[in-house]
């Protein structure tokens, strides 16, 4: 019996990006064990674990995507997400104080620039479009979640909920149907 090979051959191209992508792979893992180490002998602050988190946000964003998201709004809320873990992270272990302002301000861009390219690109996003629903109800959440921390809001976190809302209550009129039915299709009920 004769077998034929019926998988296309690997071409050069692919097999140069996973030898890069282990060699950068590597990097990154060396990296990820000095940067404690360095931290713990010099002193100091914890910048080790905001270095330690950067470093696997970028593996996770430019090495290992996830194969699923292929459209633009998904990967702008995924380096959103961490984004805003990082500033966090600055936040508190490094320099407190400046985060009230930047974190809605980050998130107010992300989520200009995913209503217009949800509009704009409508067909291709449509598919993914779970992740823009999970940027606005976020955003809309802002106001709450300030008011949960104990913290000051201020006029980014009012214009960020504000825009939210208003994206929520056109996308409710404009894409009724089309949003119960990628509710129905993501949480499967009937």
């Amino acid at each position: 019996m004769k077998t034929e090979i019926v998988y296309p051959p690997v071409s050069t191209n692919d097999r140069k990006k996973a030898r890069w992508n282990r060699i950068v792979t590597r990097a990154l893992v060396i990296l990820l064990i000095a940067a404690p180490i360095v931290n713990w002998r010099v002193g100091g602050p914890a910048w080790s674990a905001v270095a330690v988190w950067v470093l696997l946000a970028l593996y996770r964003l430019v090495l290992s995507p996830e194969p699923v998201e292929k459209g633009t709004v998904s990967i702008l809320v995924r380096a959103l997400l961490y984004l805003i873990v990082t500033m966090v992270l600055i936040e508190l272990l490094l320099a407190p104080g400046w985060a009230d302002m930047a974190i809605p301000l980050a998130t107010l861009c992300a989520l200009i620039v995913s209503a217009v390219l949800s509009v704009i690109d409508m067909e291709r996003q449509q598919p993914l479009a779970m992740s823009m629903l999970v940027l606005v109800v976020f955003s809309g959440s802002a106001i709450f979640l300030y008011k949960l921390l104990g913290k000051r809001i201020t006029w980014p976190v009012w214009t960020l909920s504000a825009l939210a809302a208003l994206l929520f209550l056109l996308g409710l009129m404009i894409y009724r149907r089309q949003i119960f039915q990628l509710l129905k299709k993501y949480w499967h009920t009937k």
